[in-house]
């Protein structure tokens, strides 16, 4: 993605190419025009992406018309994901399984070294003080005098961390941007860790409903709700010092119902500066002085 990101630099892609097809509170109001809206948009990343190559090999792109008479997505089977996958902060694992009804063989020796299928966490480690001897770092505390080792050193050293705050370590139990959240991204029941609040709410409510009935919902407190869907919505909660942005229940919210959509104020357009075309909207408003 990242050569692909850097030919859009600069690039902006205009919303209401065909018409506006936005009320003034940014709701759409005629799906007709907001899908060719859309579909010139992705007209336009084609023709510079065709026009790009990538390690000596061209780029070829071209915008699909969504068919309507496709099939919808598969919703995903909670299933299937226990057994096959592990999600994390930047890293998603898909393994085959040991059930052969279920999986083919592995055609790769990978088992030798990966005995649980899955890559173990990364984890930091130090020197004790004292005596040198090599300890697991303590994620909070001991971040700056502490290193990862390769994936091999890893698995070669017998260091268990013995952390009673998690029936199964999680993934980014090292993972500096998400130390706020992991317990709230692990499922209660199983321990199985995941990269969303959103995915552990989906995955106790299929896979464990007996349990998720008799346990008491722990209700979160909006900042701010920032899009609605059917019953879920998307909101900004405070989870201790940072902020994180999920979709969750609307039961689950419990300050949801006081964010109307009539309490949303419309945007003030009387003062905003027009923009006749981008080559005006990009000159600089600075001269060079020599």
């Amino acid at each position: 993605m990242a050569p692909l990101s850097r030919a859009l630099s600069g690039v902006i892609l205009p919303y209401d190419f065909y018409g506006n097809h936005l009320d003034s509170k940014k709701e759409c109001v005629d799906k007709e025009l907001e899908l060719k809206n859309f579909a010139k948009a992705g007209e336009t990343l084609s023709e510079i992406w065709s026009e790009m190559e990538i390690d000596k090999f061209p780029v070829l792109a071209k915008y699909i018309t969504p068919d309507e008479s496709l099939p919808s997505l598969p919703v995903i089977d909670y299933s299937w994901h226990q057994k096959h996958v592990r999600e994390s902060q930047y890293f998603l694992q898909i393994v085959k399984c040991d059930d052969r009804s279920c999986c083919t063989d592995f055609r790769s020796d990978v088992r030798l070294f990966l005995h649980d299928r899955f890559f173990p966490p990364p984890l930091l480690y130090k020197r004790h003080e004292n005596d040198g001897r090599l300890l697991i770092a303590d994620p909070l505390k001991d971040a700056k005098n502490a290193s990862f080792f390769t994936l091999f050193k890893r698995l070669s050293i017998k260091l268990n961390c013995n952390d009673p705050t998690f029936k199964n370590l999680p993934y980014d139990y090292h993972c500096s941007t998400v130390q706020d959240i992991l317990q709230d991204r692990i499922c209660p029941f199983c321990g199985l860790y995941f990269a969303s609040l959103k995915n552990v709410k989906e995955h106790r409510k299929i896979i464990h409903p007996a349990q998720r009935i008799a346990k008491k919902i722990l209700k979160k407190t909006a900042t701010r709700i920032i899009k609605r869907r059917n019953d879920e919505v998307l909101c900004v909660v405070d989870n201790n010092d940072a902020q994180d942005i999920e979709w969750l229940a609307i039961e689950e919210v419990i300050n949801a119902d006081s964010f109307l959509p009539s309490q949303e104020s419309e945007v003030n357009t009387e003062d905003l500066p027009i923009i006749e075309s981008i080559k005006d909207w990009l000159k600089c408003d600075w001269e060079e002085v020599n």
